[in-house]
C-alpha cells in the first residue's frame, strides 16, 4: 500500500463520496484549483481496484493524462493510458482521451466505475458526456474546481448530486494555498463594449482590443513593478496573441514562450520543461494552460483575456494560487477587468447543480459591485473590506440605500447596521469577546439574507484584522503619549 497521506479534506472528500454513492449514481465532487483533485480521485481508483473493478478514468488534454497517471503511479496501481495512436490496453485501469475513447468506444468492456476530470466539459451533447452515458450501469464521478459550464449554467444534467470541498477562502486559511494580491490598471477595458456569441465574448472583437502594443507594454510595466523575475503564466484572447505577448516579454528581457494545442506533444513537453526548470520567466497561452496546468512555482498570472466566464476566470488565477517554498502570496496583474466583472477569487461562491453559480450579494444594494479598488496602488480587494490590504489607503464608502428595519421605526443604513452591530461595544473589549460578539452578530446577518454559512468565515477574518490593527494603533497611540509626557 502506498505511503502517501491525503489531507484531512481530502480523506473526508473520499468519505462524502462513498457515502454519497450509497444515494446515487452520478457524483460530482468540488474542489478548487490546487487542493488536490488528482491525488483524491486516484486514491478512490486504487481502492476500486483492488476490489477487482474496472475504473475508466477520462480528460482532455496529454498533460492531464500525464499528471493522472503520475498519482495512479503513487498508489502502486497498474494502468494503461488510451490517447491517439496508442493501441487499446487490457488492463482493468484506464486512463483515456474522451476523444480517443469515444472513436474505440464499442470495442472497450464496460467499466464499474468512470472519473470524469474537469466535468464542467462533461455535457449530455458532446463526447464528453456521450462516453459516460454509453455506460449506463457504471458509477459517475465528476470532479471539478468549478462546477457549471463556461456559460454558467449547472451540471444538473450531468450529475445527481454535489458535493462541496473546502472554498478557495478555506485553503487559505489552512496554509494550503496562498492568498492573491490583485492588481490592475487605471483604463482596464469595459466588459460592455464587447459582443458576445455562445455565452462568450466574440475573440475577433478580443483581439482587436487586447492584442495592442500599448497594453502589453503596460503588462510589461505592472509585471517589472510587482513580481520582477519571478515565473509568469499569461492568458491570451488568441494563438496570434499570445505570440505577441511572449515576444515582447522576452525583448524585455523576460524569456517567454508560447505553447498551445496545434504545437506536437513533444514541442508542448519541451517548453514546459523549460519553464519548469527555470530557462523560461514565462508562458503565454489562450487556452491549454488554464485548467490542469500545475507548476506550484508560478508566482504570477497576467490575464490579458477579458472572459464572461467566472469558471474560465478562476481556472486561470488558480494556477498562481499553489504554495511554493518561500511563496507567501500570488500576484494577479487583471488587465482584461476580469476581477470588476467576477469578484476576488477567494470570494465566497454558492454553486448549484441547478443553475451553477448563484450570485450572494453582500448588501442589498443590487448596484454595489462586488470588489473595490484602490488609488493610490491600483490593487483590487473585496468589497467588504474599506482600508486596502495592500498600502492603507482608506476607501471612500458610497451611500448605500436605506433599508427599514421592523421594530426600530427608523431607517439603518448598511454602514450604520456595521457600526451598531459589529463595533466594538468598549475601548477595553478583548478580541476574544469581540470575536463572540462579531459571530452573532454575522450569524443574525446571514440568517436573515440567506447567506451561505461559510461567508460567515470570510466576513469575520476581515473584521477581526481590523479590529487587531485598531488595537494595535490604540497601543502605539498609548506608548507615545505616555513616551512624550
Amino acid at each position: 500500500m502506498s505511503a502517501v497521506v491525503l489531507r484531512d479534506y481530502q480523506q473526508k472528500g473520499v468519505e462524502d463520496i462513498r457515502a454519497g454513492f450509497r444515494r446515487v449514481r452520478r457524483l460530482l465532487y468540488v474542489l478548487p484549483c490546487g487542493g488536490g483533485k488528482t491525488l483524491l480521485f486516484a486514491y478512490i481508483a486504487a481502492g476500486v481496484f483492488r476490489k477487482n473493478k474496472r475504473v475508466h478514468i477520462h480528460a482532455h488534454r496529454h498533460e492531464l493524462l500525464e499528471q493522472i497517471s503520475d498519482a495512479l503511479r503513487m498508489f502502486s496501481v497498474p494502468h494503461g493510458i488510451l490517447e491517439g495512436g496508442s493501441s487499446l490496453p487490457r488492463l482493468p485501469v484506464l486512463v483515456s482521451s474522451v476523444q480517443t475513447y469515444y472513436k474505440r468506444i464499442e470495442h472497450i468492456p464496460a467499466p464499474d466505475l468512470i472519473i470524469g476530470d474537469e466535468f464542467h466539459h462533461f455535457l449530455p451533447d458532446n463526447v464528453s458526456g456521450k462516453s459516460v452515458s454509453h455506460f449506463p450501469n457504471a458509477m459517475v464521478l465528476g470532479v471539478t474546481a468549478t462546477p457549471c459550464r463556461l456559460d454558467g449554467r449547472g451540471l444538473g444534467e450531468s450529475a445527481d448530486e454535489m458535493i462541496l470541498g473546502p472554498t478557495i477562502f478555506e485553503l487559505i486559511q489552512q496554509k494550503y494555498l496562498v492568498p492573491p494580491h490583485v492588481y490592475a490598471p487605471k483604463k482596464a477595458p469595459d466588459h460592455a463594449q464587447f459582443h458576445h456569441r455562445g455565452g462568450e465574448f466574440i475573440t475577433a472583437e478580443l483581439e482587436a482590443r487586447m492584442n495592442k502594443r500599448s497594453i502589453t507594454g503596460d503588462a510589461i510595466t505592472h509585471y517589472k513593478r510587482h513580481a520582477p523575475g519571478f515565473p509568469f503564466v499569461a492568458f491570451c484572447v488568441s494563438i496570434k496573441h499570445a505570440e505577441e505577448v511572449a515576444r515582447q516579454f522576452t525583448d524585455a528581457g523576460y524569456p517567454t514562450r508560447s505553447v498551445d494545442g496545434t504545437m506536437s506533444k513533444e514541442d508542448r513537453r519541451a517548453v514546459i520543461k523549460a519553464f519548469r526548470a527555470g530557462q523560461l520567466t514565462g508562458l503565454t497561452s489562450c487556452s491549454l494552460i488554464s485548467e490542469g496546468f500545475d507548476v506550484p512555482g508560478i508566482f504570477c498570472a497576467i490575464s490579458l483575456r477579458p472572459t464572461e466566464s467566472e469558471s474560465l476566470w478562476l481556472q486561470q488565477v488558480g494556477r498562481a494560487l499553489r504554495t511554493f517554498p518561500g511563496k507567501d502570496y500570488a500576484v494577479i496583474l487583471d488587465h482584461a477587468n476580469n476581477t470588476k466583472h467576477h469578484g476576488m477569487p477567494e470570494s465566497v461562491r454558492q454553486w448549484t447543480l441547478s443553475g451553477g453559480l448563484v450570485r450572494q450579494k453582500a448588501s442589498p444594494d443590487e448596484a454595489a459591485e462586488p470588489t473595490r479598488t484602490c488609488m493610490s496602488c491600483f490593487a483590487i480587494f473585496d468589497a467588504a473590506l474599506k482600508v486596502c490590504p495592500r498600502c492603507g489607503t482608506v476607501v471612500e464608502i458610497k451611500s448605500r440605500k436605506p433599508e427599514i428595519v421592523e421594530g426600530d421605526l427608523e431607517l439603518v443604513t448598511d454602514q450604520d447596521r456595521a457600526q451598531i452591530e459589529l463595533a466594538p461595544k468598549q475601548d477595553g473589549e478583548t478580541l476574544a469577546a469581540f470575536i463572540a460578539n462579531t459571530r452573532k452578530a454575522l450569524q443574525r446577518h446571514a440568517e436573515k439574507h440567506h447567506y451561505n454559512p461559510r461567508w460567515i468565515d470570510y466576513a469575520l477574518a476581515g473584521k477581526v484584522k481590523k479590529f487587531r490593527e485598531k488595537l494595535l494603533a490604540k497601543r502605539n497611540m498609548d506608548y507615545a503619549v505616555k513616551k512624550l509626557g
